[in-house]
């Protein structure tokens, strides 16, 4: 009696193992040859399959445009941390008008606190909704007193040329 191939998922083998499991099915296939097997059709076309799965197991994923994304993303980020960052420190601060407007800011600034762990798009987005806040009078002022009107708009900026590399 012929022993028969136990079933196990192949859906959940990554890309290398499961070209490297077809290149060895086929190679039993050539052994026994495929028209013995009476598969000279499929064997065939198998091999077509394995030839187009060969070339994309080491393709490139990573392109220049990714890189300068990448760029315009981190300097985002950055400029975003050095906001928050510095409000958060101003949250315990000794001068009363500096606390105040911390807390001020803390608060409409809540819903944009972790924006630089989101994906790109949500970002960009959350990034524009934050400008706009800050932007507002009463928050404008606050960003003044603060001295954060340079950091403000370079993320303006970067955000802009995150946009633009897009």
């Amino acid at each position: 009696m012929a022993n028969q191939i136990k079933s196990f998922n192949i859906s959940h083998m990554d890309l290398g193992s499961t070209l490297d499991f077809h290149k060895n099915t086929n190679e039993l296939i050539i052994q026994k040859t495929p028209e013995t097997l009476h598969i000279v059709e499929l064997a065939t076309r198998y091999q077509k399959a394995i030839d187009a799965l060969s070339e994309i197991v080491n393709r490139a994923t990573k392109y220049i445009a990714t890189l300068s994304l990448e760029s315009a993303d981190d300097i985002r980020d950055r400029l975003t941390g050095v906001i928050m960052n510095v409000i958060h420190a101003h949250l315990t601060s000794p001068i009363e008008a500096m606390r105040q407007v911390a807390i001020l800011l803390d608060a409409v600034l809540a819903p944009y606190k972790g924006i630089g762990q989101h994906k790109y798009a949500k970002q960009t987005q959350e990034t524009d909704g934050m400008l706009r806040v800050l932007d507002e009078t009463e928050n404008a002022a606050a960003i003044a007193t603060m001295h954060l009107e340079d950091e403000v708009e370079q993320l303006r900026l970067a955000n802009e040329n995150f946009k633009k590399a897009q």
